[in-house]
């Protein structure tokens, strides 16, 4: 029951923004799975980690602007192929990071390869990239909406919540 309320509460994404949705995933998935109302919950690792980001952070993010302005002060590109990405924050001086896939990483999907592109790109830069607010540019439709509301692919889900905790 702890579980449907915490949901509930958490309902109003557009108080909070679109963590909500990044960070109950899980939640949602394990209540989507019971076949009756009734049914116990198995409170997976997953979910508890989840519930405990919310416990400790749901007020230092509640009350979020509805429409945020963009006031990007930096702006960054990122790309992946089948051997490497690459990625740059357009400034004086462009900053340019680039690499290899392993053996591995070029073997999974192109989806994947971009979140890595943009989570590898925005280690490079981090310091640089520390306390502004940055526009990111990618050709992939789905990395943004990915990045910023998770995706039911778990290996997807990993490398978003690996990017916003970043």
């Amino acid at each position: 029951m702890v579980l449907l309320q915490v949901r509930g509460k958490l309902f109003l994404s557009c108080a909070v923004g679109n963590i909500t949705r990044l960070l109950t995933r899980n939640c949602y998935a394990a209540l989507e799975q019971r076949t009756s109302w009734d049914q116990p919950l198995d409170v997976s690792l997953e979910i508890r980690n989840e519930l405990l980001f919310w416990q400790y952070n749901i007020d230092s993010i509640n009350g979020k602007p509805m429409s945020p302005k963009s006031s990007a002060v930096g702006v960054v590109y990122s790309d992946a192929s089948d051997t490497g990405f690459g990625g740059y924050f357009v400034q004086c001086g462009q900053d340019f990071v680039s690499g290899t896939w392993s053996e591995k990483e070029m073997h999974t999907s192109s989806t994947l390869r971009e979140i890595l592109a943009v989570k590898f790109v925005l280690l490079s830069l981090l310091d640089k990239l520390s306390g502004l607010t940055v526009k990111w540019f990618t050709n992939n439709q789905n990395v943004p909406r990915i990045i910023s509301s998770g995706s039911s692919k778990g290996h997807l889900q990993t490398e978003a919540l690996s990017i916003f905790n970043i």
